[in-house]
């Protein structure tokens, strides 16, 4: 009796063995199958992009689909409708602005205070108008600048007519 159960559990575990050994071989070829498939199926996408970026009327439909949104006029439509829908921007922006250019005025009012003495009191600049005034009035002229230009005949008019300017 234990030889037949020996024999009997030795059988079980052959013929248990047999079925996974062609499990193995028959999923075997099924698993490398859908890789090949997949594979096949990459190349083939690959090779239609080719195909399509190749093809100059695909091209031209793809381009007149995407201009419109490219143009100058559409972006500024799109920026016009944001900033009317969020105009709290506009106020962050100025804010920042103002922060930048405060910035600007304490490195120019720091400049100007260390060189005071230089541009107040310079014994070798041209005063025209009361050299005793009580107003001094300080030019910064470029003669490259066309606005300087223009400005120079409205400072001549009002060293004129102020008799307490220097």
């Amino acid at each position: 009796m234990i030889h037949q159960l020996q024999h009997l559990t030795t059988t079980f575990i052959a013929k248990f063995s047999m079925i996974i050994m062609l499990s193995i071989l028959i999923c075997l070829p099924l698993s490398n199958l859908k890789a090949k498939e997949t594979t096949l199926n990459n190349s083939i996408t690959e090779s239609l992009k080719i195909q399509l970026l190749e093809d100059s009327t695909f091209l031209s439909k793809l381009s007149e689909k995407i201009t419109p949104r490219t143009n100058d006029d559409y972006i500024r439509e799109i920026v016009k409708d944001y900033l009317l829908k969020n105009p709290e921007i506009m106020i962050e922006m100025q804010l920042i602005l103002q922060e930048k250019l405060g910035g600007i005025e304490e490195q120019q009012a720091f400049v100007i205070k260390s060189l005071e003495k230089e541009i107040f009191q310079s014994p070798h600049d041209a005063v025209f108008g009361n050299p005793n005034g009580k107003i001094i009035l300080v030019e910064f002229f470029d003669y490259n600048c066309n606005f300087c230009k223009r400005f120079y005949s409205s400072m001549v008019n009002l060293i004129k007519n102020t008799q307490t300017c220097e």
